[in-house]
């Protein structure tokens, strides 16, 4: 009888006693527990960084917060750079699956680009501190882009692909269905993206700049994005 045979009726008799069940099952035990080490570090990073901002953190507070080493810190992520592209990769993440069940909903170009906007208004509502890294992800990506073998911003890179893919096909459709030019828009997709980019971007980034003075008057920050919305057309 083979070796591959015997062992074949060893696990099927003793499969507890399996070595090779046994070094998998260490193995994915490992990897778990790496996962789980990795969200810990991530979410300890995202309360610091939302606090204190990107320039004002210290590895050594998120390693605090996290109840790690500093060491430990540095098995899962090489410097602040790149734990905060990790949180950046997040926030696109959390945006992208608001736009997709956003636009699911809708028919149609007017109703689908109507969505976009409906998206950004649920993204800061829901999410406003993973707002805010998302709106400085180009800034970002334009500073890193010459960072070689870091899978992580190589991740960024392709999401933001995959964010442009999306809204394009959006004002793609639009415009063959005659919506973009109903809207009195001109302009091919690219423009349209960028034009539309810089608007929304825009109102969000002043919305997060003025949260305090909207504070002081009891402006709800929501209800002057809606009449921004409602001032420019859009």
């Amino acid at each position: 009888m083979s070796i591959m045979a015997q062992r074949a009726i060893i696990e099927e008799v003793y499969p507890s006693c399996s070595p090779f069940k046994t070094s998998m099952g260490i193995h994915e035990r490992k990897e778990r527990e790496k996962s789980r080490k990795r969200e810990v570090i991530l979410k300890a990073a995202e309360k610091v960084f939302f606090k204190n901002g990107f320039e004002n953190t210290t590895m050594d507070e998120i390693a605090q917060k996290a109840e790690y080493s500093k060491g430990t810190l540095y098995l899962y992520f090489k410097n602040k750079d790149e734990l905060y592209a990790a949180i950046m990769l997040r926030s696109i993440d959390i945006f992208i699956k608001i736009i997709n069940q956003e636009i699911s909903k809708a028919k149609g170009g007017r109703e689908k680009l109507a969505a976009i906007k409906t998206a950004y208004l649920k993204f800061y509502i829901n999410h406003p501190d993973h707002m805010k890294v998302f709106l400085f992800a180009s800034t970002y990506i334009f500073r890193m882009q010459n960072e070689k073998n870091n899978e992580i911003m190589d991740a960024i890179v392709e999401k933001d692909k995959i964010f442009k893919g999306i809204i394009s096909s959006i004002i793609d459709a639009a415009r063959r269905d005659g919506t973009v030019k109903e809207m009195g828009i001109s302009g091919n997709t690219e423009e349209i993206f960028q034009a539309g980019g810089l608007v929304l971007n825009g109102i969000f980034k002043n919305i997060i700049d003025l949260e305090t003075v909207f504070t002081s008057f009891q402006i709800k920050p929501e209800n002057a994005v809606e009449l921004a919305y409602r001032i420019l057309r859009f």
